[in-house]
């Protein structure tokens, strides 16, 4: 397949891993034991076969950033495909939620949650008298997120509810039967991907703002900024724009992150540089209606 047609297929089959590029490789770290019998393993330069069990590939092939590497099929020599990279996101969550500071009965709603990397964790903070949605737009991965809640009852540990809601649609929230003045925070982390400008995004914001309570927090957290993500400068207009308080509360990331580093979408795909993201936490500035408070 000519390099160029290749590049656009790559790019095409990464969206779902630039949902989460730096989670995708703690969830192999983080995930114990090995493939369950009769699940399948991916090949070289093949994307790793996501499982409940985990994100796995052939014997002799590492799982980094989503692809299947080694055997010749070499990643680039920076730190997002350094063994560093997975093991750090476990530091990188503990900043993002100690600058959220969950309480108990704070209900929360986790928008792009994927397989529920987050949920149990919050499920714990904000019990007793606490809620968590857990929303996502690949419908195979909301049964997932509602098998969190039994993990956590398997494993004896306290917890609020979890709900897992599809989505049916980019720019649906799924929880606008809710209310408004209905939850605590909503967390964006490498989850949705926001275009400067543009008024369909200002008015998903809104929807959300109607659905915070008083002094409720929008998160907006990535870990790396792609041509794609939305600088945090942007982020900030639409937010303001959609009916919150600016300048946002920002979170520095840790130090151990550099600033910029090599990312490649696929095997085979052009390289490029990203830089380093950001934790931006936005307080409710609208009212019940979703309109800006004057």
């Amino acid at each position: 397949m000519p390099r160029a047609s290749r590049a656009l297929q790559c790019v095409a089959a990464a969206i779902a891993i630039l949902v989460v590029p730096t989670a995708a490789c703690a969830f192999v770290s983080r995930t114990p034991g090995a493939p369950l019998p009769g699940e399948e393993v991916g090949g070289r330069g093949q994307k790793c076969d996501r499982r409940p069990t985990g994100m796995w590939c052939e014997d002799g092939l590492r799982c980094l950033q989503g692809w299947c590497y080694g055997k010749g099929v070499e990643p680039p020599d920076s730190y997002l495909f350094t063994p560093e990279a997975s093991s750090n996101w476990g530091r990188i969550e503990d900043t993002i939620f100690e600058g959220i500071d969950l309480k108990p009965g704070d209900v929360v709603a986790d928008v792009g949650a994927g397989p529920g990397f987050y949920l149990k964790r919050v499920a714990k903070l904000v019990h007793p008298g606490g809620k968590v949605y857990g929303t996502e737009i690949v419908k195979d991965m909301v049964p997932m997120i509602r098998a969190r809640a039994a993990e956590l009852d398997a494993e004896g540990v306290p917890h609020a509810p979890i709900e897992g809601r599809f989505v049916k649609s980019p720019r649906e929230t799924s929880l606008d039967d809710l209310g408004p003045n209905t939850l605590s925070v909503v967390m964006f982390v490498n989850s949705v991907q926001f275009s400067p400008g543009k008024s369909r995004e200002v008015n998903y914001l809104k929807r959300f703002c109607r659905l915070l309570k008083p002094g409720g927090r929008l998160v907006v957290h990535v870990d790396w900024v792609y041509d794609s993500t939305g600088a945090g400068e942007e982020v900030t207009d639409l937010a303001r724009r959609a009916g919150f308080e600016v300048p946002p509360r920002s979170v520095p990331l840790p130090d151990f992150l550099p600033e910029r580093t090599l990312w490649e979408p696929c095997p085979g795909c052009e390289r490029v540089w990203i830089t380093k993201g950001y934790t931006l936490i936005f307080r409710k500035a609208c009212g019940a209606d979703g309109k800006a408070k004057r």
